[in-house]
């Protein structure tokens, strides 16, 4: 059994697009990162890229998969997860920028470090955290806050961990700034400086109605720092306590094609009184730039599939990976005890809110699934999760 583990910066070196812009930009406030954690337990070794950027196509995974697949001259599974900055260089429309990340992961895939041992063993622990995020619907609460650790141990040595939490990277004001991998780089960053001799990856869970809205004072870099310290406080707890350290003796990994029904968005909506100001621009916002024609609700442009990937370590634990940034409440569809939820992997497809109805917000502009495909996608995170053999 092989583990493998290798970050490369991808700071751009000429202006790129800023994320939902032809606005170019170059200068970066820290640098951005993809990081590469490699299972070979296996004869076909997974390959998970944790890229700082807001979204990775199902189409440019594809390319990225074929460019490793070149250079190794073997056949690989991949997973690709955006950390979701929105700070980040465009991987969807900026084809020079895309094209420059090919060429980095090219120099890059045969520096990856792995380390082998007849037994590769686990921890997983997660516990509820709202101090950096929390529903930014502004009266509504999530019990579904999670700060999740997956560590990687070769004999007694922690040699990897997957940090894992579910909330959006937007602490600072859009198209402002310099490039920032925003918390999740500032969190690995810091506990790279505590651990120096770990690895350490960020993956994002349901993090589609959880953000740092309620809990930010301001909305600048130094804040993101604040909430990201508060979050590096949390992960060192977590890996200071005693943990069980299982064996992954039930690995497997498999991928799904879920076909999504699509339906028109309804904007005819009452806007309530009650909602803060800031929920209530965005709204409003958003509503005259789809009214106006500037935001598209053209349903027949969009994916009509989506990739949906389950990794199991053992019966006590496994992963699942799909595209959508899902709401905290999907969570409840999932034996947590056991299981995470990864999003905008392997792919990338906007909002999927609950089945509950609710008032409007923001987010249900995004949101054209249907009532049916979400009851299988549930449907589908319960029997995955509860399956892992």
């Amino acid at each position: 059994m092989r583990l493998g583990f290798h970050q490369f910066v991808i700071n751009p070196t000429f202006p790129v697009n800023r994320m939902l812009s032809n606005n170019k930009h170059m200068a970066v406030a820290d640098d951005l990162y993809c990081r590469i954690l490699v299972l070979a337990i296996n004869e076909k070794p997974l390959y998970h890229l944790s890229i700082d950027t807001v979204e990775v196509h199902l189409s440019y995974r594809d390319k990225i998969k074929a460019v490793i697949e070149e250079v190794l001259d073997q056949k690989i599974d991949l997973i690709t997860s955006a950390t979701h900055s929105h700070y980040c260089p465009c991987l969807k429309t900026d084809e020079a920028y895309k094209a420059f990340f090919l060429d980095e992961l090219r120099k890059n895939i045969n520096k990856i470090k792995f380390v082998e041992d007849e037994q590769i063993r686990y921890s997983y622990r997660y516990e509820f955290f709202d101090k950096t995020g929390k529903s930014r619907i502004s009266d509504q609460d999530s019990k579904n806050i999670f700060a999740e650790t997956l560590s990687f141990y070769l004999q007694d040595k922690r040699v990897a961990t997957v940090l894992i939490y579910n909330s959006h990277p937007t602490t600072q004001k859009m198209q402002q700034g310099d490039f920032t991998a925003e918390y999740p780089g500032y969190v690995i960053r810091r506990l790279k400086e505590l651990y120096p001799d770990e690895f350490f990856t960020f993956m994002l869970g349901p993090a589609g109605d959880i953000s740092s809205r309620f809990t930010r004072r301001k909305q600048d870099y130094e804040e993101m720092e604040y909430l990201g310290e508060l979050l590096v406080q949390e992960y060192q707890r977590q890996l200071n306590l005693p943990s069980a350290r299982l064996v992954i003796d039930k690995y497997s990994y498999k991928e799904m094609i879920v076909p999504i029904k699509r339906v028109k968005v309804d904007l005819d909506i009452e806007i309530p009184d009650y909602i803060v100001n800031r929920e209530r621009e965005t709204i409003e916002r958003a509503l005259d730039d789809y009214k106006t024609g500037k935001r598209k609700l053209d349903i027949s442009s969009q994916p009509s599939e989506h990739l949906f990937c389950h990794l199991v370590l053992a019966d006590e634990y496994s992963m699942i990976f799909e595209p959508f940034e899902t709401f905290s409440s999907y969570y409840d569809h999932v034996d947590k005890e056991h299981c995470s939820l990864i999003t905008i992997s392997n792919g990338f497809d906007h909002y999927l809110l609950g089945l509950n109805k609710q008032r409007i917000t923001f987010e249900m502009f995004a949101d054209n699934v249907s009532k049916k495909t979400k009851e299988h996608i549930i449907q589908i995170l319960h029997d995955l999760s509860h399956k892992t053999s």
